[in-house]
């Protein structure tokens, strides 16, 4: 949130950088990694969609750690993660044989919320920002922008908000089983079981 708000990166969306940006980076791409390792060895478990999740955010964040470009488009996306810290409490209270108690559903209200919020809403905004400056950024004379980094970033933005999308609605089916259909939270509960 610091970044989005410095006038610097607000200035200068493609090129703007500081040590904490890079900080922002180098971890994000650490950590998607890890998530892109766990994903491949338990891919039986977590499915194509995830490791692809995995895999395009550490392409990205690493491309910014090593360029230095798009740090401002970096943290605007990390935005996105709020809904998480929900999605895992979910787990947790599900694991806990919560998952037919009032917290567990006001949670996963709260993580509906949050998800629709900074992934859909947000995430709309942010991948139009980010397609338009880097289609811009290809007409302007002398770019030190690639032209590969130019399509690899408009493929990411439409990957990213495709998940996002479908797995919003995947969550908005389970919302409704359980709020208007009646089906108890165990019933829609992870199917993750580990």
């Amino acid at each position: 949130l610091l970044l989005l708000l410095d006038a610097r990166f607000q200035a200068d969306r493609m090129y703007a950088t500081t040590p904490l940006s890079y900080a922002v980076c180098y971890i994000s791409a650490g950590y998607f990694l890890h998530d892109l390792v766990m994903c491949t060895i338990r891919f039986s478990l977590e499915g194509p969609l995830y490791l692809t999740h995995a895999l395009v955010c550490h392409m990205a964040y690493t491309f910014g750690a090593a360029t230095g470009f798009l740090h401002y488009h970096g943290a605007a996306f990390l935005m996105w993660e709020i809904s998480t810290p929900f999605v895992h409490a979910r787990w947790f209270m599900y694991k806990a044989g919560l998952a037919n108690s009032k917290l567990y559903v006001l949670n996963g209200l709260a993580m509906l919320s949050a998800f629709f919020g900074c992934r859909i809403v947000w995430g709309y905004v942010g991948s139009y920002r980010l397609v338009t400056d880097v289609l811009r950024e290809r007409f302007i004379e002398g770019s030190l922008f690639p032209l590969g980094g130019t399509v690899g970033y408009c493929l990411i933005a439409a990957i990213m908000n495709t998940l996002n999308t479908y797995w919003f609605y995947k969550m908005v089916v389970a919302a409704v089983h359980v709020l208007i259909k009646g089906k108890k939270g165990a019933e829609v509960g992870s199917h993750k079981d580990e």
